[in-house]
């Protein structure tokens, strides 16, 4: 479920994939590089689940500038070879980049919070729930963090 081999981490699953790049750097190779991890979570979770989740959250960070992308995956109607993007007969498509904010104002700084925010609220109730149904694991997230995080969601009675 991770790619890391830092044991503490290494059995949680990667939800939100982040790409950091210094300031001036090509924005392209940032992109390549979330792309290739997008394709190799929704190759991952096919392969473990049989399906793979609606998205993906992506986030682009270039120096103080925080942007927000989504990989989605979807079945190739043609039924065609693969190709680059692509896995057996789907395809991988990276939304281009919404610009969330830049940390040198405090907005910006509290748009990237936000973003951060809702992300982790998705990420504990949404995509952790798909992903235990998915595995058809037990519920092991707490429900009371799962509560926490409905208002971030506009959630209401989960």
């Amino acid at each position: 479920m991770n790619r890391t081999h830092y044991t503490p981490v290494r059995s949680a699953p990667i939800v939100v994939n982040f790409e950091t790049k210094l300031v001036g750097t090509e924005y392209e190779s940032a992109q390549t590089q979330i792309a290739v991890w997008a394709f190799a979570q929704f190759k991952h979770l096919r392969r473990t689940c049989g399906k793979a989740p609606q998205f993906l959250p992506l986030l682009v960070v270039q120096g103080d500038d925080w942007s927000f992308l989504a990989a989605t995956q979807s079945s190739k109607a043609d039924g065609s070879a693969a190709s680059a993007g692509e896995s057996g007969s789907y395809t991988t498509t990276i939304w281009e980049k919404v610009f969330i904010g830049s940390i040198t104002s405090l907005e910006g700084v509290w748009k990237v919070s936000a973003v951060l925010q809702y992300l982790a609220a998705w990420s504990a109730t949404e995509y952790l729930r798909w992903l235990h149904t998915c595995l058809d694991l037990q519920e092991v997230w707490s429900l009371k963090d799962a509560e926490l995080a409905e208002p971030l969601l506009g959630v209401e009675n989960m």
